[in-house]
C-alpha cells in the first residue's frame, strides 16, 4: 500500500495534496466525517512536517468556513427563532464576559465543527476566533501526525511520550 501511495503521489503530487486538503477541510465541517484515516497515507507521501502543515492549514480553512456559515447562514435562521434580546445576551456573554481562555477551552474540548458554527452564529469577533482556533488545533494536528507515525513505524515509546504530553496539556487546561 505504501508503495502504491508513493507512486501515485509522485505521479500526481498536486492532485494528491488537493484531495487530502479537501477531505481535511470537510472533516472540520461535517460531524460524521474524519480526516484522521487519511493521515497515514499523507505521512507516506509528504513526511511528518508537511503533513502537519497541510492538516493544520486545512483544519483552519474548514474552521473559517464553518464560522462563516454560522455567521451568514445560521445567524439569520436563529434570529427568526430566538428573540433579539436573547441573541444579544449570548453575543455579549461570548464576546465580553467570557474570556478568551473559556472560548479556547470551548474550542479545544468540542468536535471542531461545533464551535465554528456556534461562535459564528453569535458573532464572536473573527480575529479572536481565528487565533483561538489556531492555538486549539496545533496540538491536535501535531498529535495526529506524530502519534500515527509512531504507530505505523512501530515506535511505541514515541507514542507513549506523545500520549503523556497530551495528557499533561489536557490536565493543565482543566486546572487553569
Amino acid at each position: 500500500m505504501a508503495a502504491f501511495l508513493q507512486d501515485y503521489g509522485a505521479r500526481y503530487p498536486w492532485q494528491s495534496a488537493a484531495i487530502f486538503v479537501v477531505l481535511s477541510i470537510a472533516s472540520t465541517m461535517l460531524v460524521a466525517f474524519s480526516s484522521i484515516w487519511i493521515v497515514p497515507a499523507a505521512i507516506v507521501l509528504w513526511g511528518n512536517f508537511l503533513t502537519f502543515l497541510l492538516l493544520l492549514g486545512s483544519w483552519i480553512v474548514g474552521a473559517i468556513f464553518s464560522y462563516a456559515i454560522g455567521r451568514y447562514g445560521g445567524y439569520p435562521i436563529v434570529k427568526m427563532i430566538v428573540s433579539e434580546n436573547k441573541i444579544k445576551h449570548y453575543e455579549e456573554l461570548l464576546g465580553q464576559r467570557l474570556g478568551p481562555l473559556v472560548i479556547f477551552l470551548f474550542r479545544f474540548a468540542l468536535p471542531s465543527e461545533i464551535p465554528g458554527y456556534v461562535l459564528g452564529i453569535f458573532r464572536y469577533p473573527f480575529v479572536k476566533y481565528l487565533f483561538i482556533t489556531l492555538l486549539a488545533e496545533i496540538p491536535y494536528a501535531l498529535y495526529a501526525v506524530y502519534a500515527i507515525d509512531s504507530i505505523t513505524n512501530k515506535k511505541p515509546e514515541t507514542f507513549f511520550i506523545l500520549a503523556g504530553a497530551w495528557a499533561v496539556i489536557i490536565l493543565l487546561l482543566i486546572l487553569v
